[in-house]
């Protein structure tokens, strides 16, 4: 179905607070800017300039600048420019047990689900006219500011920013979320321990 798919394990590594965010650098036209991967964290795309198309569990999608995209935990995806002369975009990356940890007791069996399990009436992409006004732009631009001109609360403000991002997902479908976990399924929690705990 996908080919071949790597496991991305050799990559720097995570800050000890397991959030991490960069700019890609710019890359030409036609180029593949992560092969099919799946890793364990949740990873998640800012585009600031030309085009890439986004494989996120078999769904392509073309992103300009200013669109955003999820990629959930051990989701399999792939990312390549498309046909403009210079592209990049910012990356965020959350490690699910950082996430995990803070989430309540009470709430472990269905917020994490959320970004761990793979469903396609979850939203995944975002355009920049649905970013318009939108706390994850306002959060996205927070982290881009730290990054050129980083303050003495970087770590602090990367971290801030990243659980914002993750609520405002949360928050973007919670009903359609909400309706489909209202069904038990045993399966789906094993699968999320397994995520999270895969190490």
């Amino acid at each position: 179905m996908y080919g071949y798919i790597q496991e991305e394990r050799a990559v720097p590594p995570m800050s000890d607070k397991g959030v991490r965010f960069f700019k890609m650098p710019i890359m030409p036209a036609h180029t593949m800017a992560t092969q099919l991967q799946i890793h364990e964290d949740f990873e998640m795309i800012y585009v600031k300039t030309g085009s890439v198309i986004a494989n996120i569990d078999g769904i392509k999608q073309s992103l300009r600048p200013g669109d955003f995209a999820f990629f959930r935990s051990r989701g399999v995806h792939g990312i390549y420019t498309e046909n403009e002369a210079e592209n990049d975009y910012y990356v965020l990356k959350i490690m699910p047990k950082f996430f995990y940890n803070l989430t309540p007791k009470n709430s472990q069996k269905s917020v994490p689900n959320r970004f761990l399990i793979y469903n396609t009436a979850l939203k995944t992409f975002w355009t920049k006219e649905e970013l318009e006004g939108s706390e994850i732009l306002r959060n996205l631009n927070r982290l881009i500011e730290e990054l050129e001109n980083p303050g003495p609360i970087t770590e602090i403000t990367k971290i801030l920013c990243g659980l914002n991002i993750l609520e405002q997902i949360y928050l973007s479908d919670y009903t359609t979320f909400e309706s489909l976990s209202d069904e038990p399924n045993a399966l789906l929690d094993i699968v999320a321990y397994i995520n999270v705990w895969f190490a």
